[in-house]
This record gives structure tokens, C-alpha cells and sequence, in this order.
């Protein structure tokens, strides 16, 4: 598995990145000399798919060009990848050290996610992982230029949860950018089931994310296996749903039985009762360490602290007795 990563220029601007006039979009350049898409929404290429790209590419070569977009603010690159990411490691593997690309022109880092998006999954299905971080990037770059800010997954979780919900007071504003974003880019999800089936994919930990990834898992077991709390029980019933290839109502079922077993521990916790001591057995124990210090060897400030406990003590035990013998 090839892992793409971020390229961590998420506060970059395609406005600083100026565009200018290709004379010849098409032309063959260096691969070092293009970077990695800021926005390139597939986070792996799957080792088989690059092994056969390097089969059908030794056979038969490559005439196609991958779309990038020019940069002139990185001296080390002169192109940004849009797509072709996982074509250009393999013609890497083949010994090719250029590749033909195409030029766009990209306005705004907005359209700029759309394409990259767009044109990744048109190639090859995203997996749900890469898909949903992907629509939630460009939720936060459309926001950006339509409220002048970049909202956080827990804003965007929130807001998804309120449209489902479809609560009253939820800001329409944003409701009506968001609707635009699914109507611009034609998602085939709809927008409560992304926020059902898709935003609580974003909170899992990150061993069932790389089950999600590799396709080692369906999302909605991912969910269901994420609802339980303990890691090793966790780790445990997620290598056996990969292993068995266990179904969603199996694995629902496997997170009851452990949901139900904790709650009974639980309960036997509670209801075990606690172990009593006596006043006088506390008093004894306590003499007996009393006796085993050396109070010339304790610290200063240990033996103001002890002493002040021992007259707490000492008042609390004259009080006692007046009441008592009264």
C-alpha cells in the first residue's frame, strides 16, 4: 500500500499560487518536479491496482497526462497534482521519470477541491473514509467564501445532526451552503445519511479508520465495533469480524454480548459489599505505624503536616469524651 497522506498545505491559497496563461496545456515534465495535492482526497492507492498499472504500462506504455495545476511560489516544484497520483508511482516503479501532464486553470481553493474530488473518484470509487473527508473539505472551503470562515469537523458534526434532526432553530444559512455543496457536485448520499452514516466515521480510533481504508471492514461495522469502549476488547472483535468476515447483525450482536457482560461486572462491583472496619481496628493499625517512625528522620514539613493531623485527631477525641461523659 502506497500511503499519500496530507500534504499539510491546508492554509494555502490557490490566490497566492498565481494561474497564468498556458500557452500549451499539454507538454511532458519532470515527475520530481510536482508536488502532491493539497486536496488529493485518496489518502493510499492500493498495492495491486499500482502492480497493475505497471503491467499494463510495461506492455503497452503510457499516452494518457494527468491533470496538475502550475505553482510559482515553491522553488523545489512547478506543478501540483490534481489527479494521477497513483499513475505517476508507477511509472516511477517502471523507471519513467517524466509524465505527461495537462494544465488547468483553478480559481480558488474551493474549485480546486471540487476537482481534485471529482476527478479522483470519477478514476476509481473512493473508500468511505477518504469519500467523507473529502465532501467535508469542501463543505470548509465553500463556507470560507461564503461566511469568510473554515468551520471544524465538530461544528460541521453538529450542524449535520441539527438537519437530520430537523431542528427548529438550526441556522438555514448554512443549511442552504450546505444544499448547494450536494446539489453542485451531485453526491449521491444524502444529506442525513451522511450525518448518520458518515460523520461518526471521523470520531473512530485509528485502527478501525485503517480498516476502513484498506476495505478490511464496511463502515457501518467500523461503527458498530467503535461503540465499544474497551480497546482490547475492541482490537479483539475487530481482528475476528476481518477474519470471519462477520456480517453487520453479527457484529452487532458480538457488541451487545460485551456491552452486557460489562454491565453485569459492573453491577457485581456495586454489589459487592464494602469490607468493614472497625474503629478499633483502625486505631490499632494506626498506633502500630505510629510506633515504626522515626520522627528525627521525617522532613520538616512532613512532620508539621503529621503533627497537625494528630491534633485534628486529638480535639476530635476530647470532644467525644466531654459528650460522653456528660
Amino acid at each position: 500500500m502506497a500511503k499519500f497522506g496530507k500534504s499539510g498545505w491546508n492554509n494555502a491559497k490557490i490566490s497566492s499560487v498565481v494561474q497564468k496563461p498556458v500557452t500549451n496545456s499539454k507538454q511532458e515534465v519532470p515527475i520530481s518536479r510536482i508536488r502532491k495535492g493539497r486536496w488529493q482526497p485518496r489518502s493510499y492507492a492500493a498495492e495491486d491496482h499500482i502492480n497493475q498499472l505497471v503491467a499494463s504500462f510495461t506492455e503497452h506504455g503510457f499516452s494518457g497526462s494527468v491533470p496538475v495545476i502550475e505553482v510559482f511560489d515553491d522553488p523545489e516544484h512547478d506543478y501540483e497534482f490534481i489527479g494521477g497520483h497513483t499513475t505517476a508511482e508507477a511509472l516511477q516503479r517502471i523507471g519513467r521519470t517524466a509524465i505527461a501532464v495537462d494544465v488547468q486553470q483553478v480559481e480558488s481553493d474551493l474549485k480546486l477541491a471540487e476537482f481534485s474530488y471529482q476527478h479522483n473518484a470519477a478514476s476509481r470509487p473512493l473508500n468511505a473514509l477518504d469519500d467523507t473527508n473529502s465532501i467535508l473539505t469542501i463543505i470548509q472551503e465553500h463556507f470560507q467564501e461564503r461566511f469568510n470562515y473554515r468551520p471544524n469537523v465538530d461544528e460541521l458534526a453538529k450542524l449535520f445532526s441539527q438537519i437530520r434532526r430537523k431542528v427548529s432553530k438550526v441556522d438555514q444559512q448554512k443549511v442552504a451552503a450546505i444544499e448547494e455543496v450536494w446539489e453542485r457536485n451531485k453526491l449521491p448520499i444524502t444529506i442525513s445519511s451522511f450525518s448518520s452514516s458518515r460523520i461518526p466515521l471521523i470520531s473512530l480510533s485509528p485502527e478501525l479508520k485503517e480498516a476502513i481504508v484498506d476495505e478490511s471492514i464496511s463502515p457501518n461495522i467500523a461503527i458498530e465495533i467503535g461503540k465499544i469502549k474497551n480497546t482490547t476488547e475492541r482490537h479483539t472483535l475487530l481482528e475476528k469480524a476481518v477474519h470471519n468476515e462477520m456480517t453487520v447483525v453479527e457484529v452487532k450482536e458480538a457488541v451487545k454480548g460485551i456491552s452486557e457482560s460489562t454491565q453485569s461486572q459492573a453491577q457485581n462491583e456495586q454489589e459487592k459489599p464494602a469490607p468493614v472496619h472497625t474503629w478499633k481496628q483502625t486505631y490499632q493499625a494506626l498506633g502500630k505505624r505510629l510506633r515504626k517512625i522515626d520522627f528525627d528522620q521525617v522532613p520538616i514539613a512532613k512532620q508539621s503536616e503529621l503533627l497537625e493531623a494528630l491534633e485534628r485527631v486529638q480535639r476530635l477525641s476530647d470532644e467525644i469524651l466531654k459528650s460522653v461523659n456528660k
